[in-house]
């Protein structure tokens, strides 16, 4: 009769813990950053906004709301001609 190996598949405690412990790790973190991205994409989704409005997107979502754009204080003024700038008060509200 052929003799069995015993022990050839055999894991210690220890190492079984380990495993355990760093694929629970994993799985957190993968599920989190996946709760995060769709969470953040429905929302965007169904988020209702005036045309005027955009969201801009970044480490931090913004929503922005300019009737004239995203122009700066000085890109207005050049549009405008001189005898308008001197008529012409602007108030921006941040």
């Amino acid at each position: 009769m052929a003799r069995k190996k015993e022990g050839q598949f055999e894991i210690t405690m220890y190492k079984l813990l380990v495993v355990f412990a760093a694929s629970l790790f994993v799985a957190t973190l993968f599920g989190t950053n996946i709760g995060k991205e769709i969470g953040e994409n429905r929302a965007l989704s169904n988020l209702e906004m005036p045309s005027y409005c955009y969201v801009k997107q970044g480490s931090t979502n913004q929503v922005l709301c300019s009737e004239i754009s995203d122009l700066t204080a000085d890109e207005m003024c050049e549009l405008f001609s001189t005898p308008a700038k001197k008529k012409l008060k602007v108030l921006f509200v941040d």
